[in-house]
């Protein structure tokens, strides 16, 4: 996989290239018909907007200019960065609203709900002198380690050795994994509010560290540090922020590549399995909040059907197999992403404003290669497998959604892997809870699931036993949401949103019974489910032969 016979010979641009490719599309202007844009430095690394299409408006999306224009861009610090990226959209909170009332066919699945907004928390200087100066770090990198299960998944590819040794990792990525191991696991005899602020504190003592971000020589553990950076600042809710170290995360990789490359050195096991993991988590970002993606769909030193016949062996390393499967994961919702913008994904390229959204015979056969796919690799007993049973159920569950138009319910067939799909992530995370592990990192399921079960419940044409298996997981889900830890010390909204979804019940005449009860037997109501399936499915077969 790393054969020199994958390089290509490749210019290799500097970083202020690289971030000016990535800041371009808001600079540019619609050039004339007649003339073809020019570009002064040729690289094959840079990845073209994916979202454009009919379908979205091109006004917000691709800006070009009328001729070629020589820009510089001075970047001094963090901040610099994150303010040009806010002059082009200093609202995508808005634009992705905007958006979506323009388009339906492409919505997120928390739409029904309130946007989830970025929130700021200042913090007293008070707090950031505390969480220097005492011994906070020791506690809370001991607490990471031996929660390394629920904190391993969210740092990835960060490894246990790094934070063991954490004294001399990277003091950015320690504090970010002290901002992540307060909030996901919350101490009863500590406030909340001072537990938030620290958070926060931790994660500006981060971000401050990383401050000098432009050069012309990337490190692989400043790439683990924009990991770490994007993924605290989603669980902190600070969304503009994300994208910006995103975007970072995205730029220094194919930097890195580029330079190696050029300097005729075969890439490392280390930089392929940062590769690896942002070709899913960029792939999800994109495919959950309708942004471009930013690494490419594929490169040519990479073979990913090799990657996915890989994945079905049984004789890799735990670890390995994870990673494999999550670059095929990646794959398959970038699949999804381009039938979904290009309107492959829907039958006869329906209307956005069509009442009905019915499923293409492209959508039935990239869904057949995936489930393939996923029922042919084997089962390893190690944490990434539930996190990648998650990750399966939950890119599933995004894209079904896309057929569940307001007004008019989908073929049952959808129906039917709906539900089924909720069901699998409610018993995954009902076992969560069982075994006292986090659940921080799906909550955004908690909202999917209840609009997918929510719409299916209310559409009139839907049959009365699934309409009673979707109440029921709209149950459930409320009461595992409930359950959590976040709800418990309201983290994130989670109560704010929990009393919008039983103002919902409400209005559904749904009531909302006690979680002793819905408790006591959940795993039965999901096996009758299951039950129902496996012989709505084999009839289906069966009529079809």
């Amino acid at each position: 996989m790393t054969d020199n016979s994958y390089y290509h010979e490749l210019n290799s641009p500097t970083t202020e290239i690289l971030l000016y490719n990535f800041l371009k599309p808001g600079y540019e202007k619609q050039p004339p018909p007649t003339e073809q844009p020019q570009s002064s430095t040729k690289t094959e690394i840079s990845t073209p907007p994916h979202c454009s299409s009919h379908y979205w408006d091109d006004s917000l999306l691709s800006i070009k200019d009328d001729k070629t224009m020589s820009v510089k861009i001075v970047l001094r610090n963090f901040t610099d960065l994150q303010a040009a990226l806010n002059d082009i959209d200093p609202h995508p909170n808005s634009r992705r609203l905007s958006i979506q009332k323009r388009n339906n066919r492409i919505s997120t699945t928390e739409e029904d709900l309130m946007s989830l907004a970025s929130s700021y928390m200042s913090v007293p200087p008070s707090i950031g002198l505390t969480v220097i100066n005492t011994n906070m770090l020791d506690v809370l990198m001991n607490r990471s380690i031996q929660h390394w299960c629920c904190i391993g998944f969210k740092v990835a590819p960060v490894s246990i050795d790094l934070v063991k040794n954490w004294r001399k990792a990277p003091i950015s990525i320690v504090y970010c994994i002290a901002s992540i191991s307060l909030v996901t696991f919350m101490d009863k005899h500590t406030s909340n509010a001072f537990t938030k602020q620290a958070a926060m504190a931790f994660y500006e003592q981060a971000k401050s560290k990383m401050d000098d971000i432009v050069s012309d020589r990337v490190e692989p553990l400043s790439i683990q540090s924009y990991f770490c950076l994007s993924y605290t600042s989603n669980l902190l809710r600070l969304y503009e922020q994300q994208r910006t170290w995103g975007g970072l995360a995205s730029i220094s990789l194919q930097h890195i590549v580029a330079v190696k490359q050029n300097e005729g050195v075969q890439l490392d096991k280390q930089t392929l399995n940062y590769w690896f993991r942002w070709y899913y988590v960029d792939a999800w970002i994109c495919l959950t909040l309708n942004r471009d993606c930013l690494l490419p769909d594929s490169v040519a030193w990479i073979d990913l059907q090799s990657i996915q016949e890989l994945s079905k062996s049984n004789t890799l390393e735990a670890e390995q197999h994870s990673i494999y499967c999550f670059v095929v994961l990646g794959y398959f919702m970038r699949k999804y992403i381009r039938a979904l913008h290009s309107g492959k994904l829907f039958h006869n390229n329906q209307s956005h404003n069509s009442d009905l959204k019915s499923p293409s015979s492209y959508y039935y056969e990239i869904t057949h290669q995936l489930t393939e796919w996923y029922e042919s690799i084997p089962v390893y007993s190690f944490p990434g497998e539930f996190h990648l049973k998650m990750c399966y159920y939950s890119m599933r569950l995004v894209v079904l959604y896309q057929f569940l138009s307001p007004y008019q319910a989908p073929p049952y067939d959808i129906l039917i892997d709906c539900l089924e799909t909720n069901m699998e992530l409610l018993m995954e995370l009902q076992r969560l809870k069982e075994v006292g592990c986090d659940q921080s990192t799906y909550h955004y399921m908690f909202f999917a699931i209840h609009n997918s079960a929510k719409r299916i419940y209310q559409y009139q044409s839907t049959p009365t036993n699934l309409r009673t298996y979707a109440e029921e997981q709209l149950k459930i889900n409320l009461m595992l949401l409930k359950s959590t830890q976040a709800y418990a010390h309201d983290v994130f909204k989670m109560r704010l949103y929990a009393g919008m979804i039983e103002d919902q019940f409400h209005r559904m005449n749904i009531i909302c019974v006690d979680s002793i009860n819905i408790y006591k037997q959940p795993t039965s109501t999901m096996i009758v489910f299951k039950q129902h399936n496996d012989q709505c499915t084999l009839r289906n077969r069966t009529k079809k032969k």
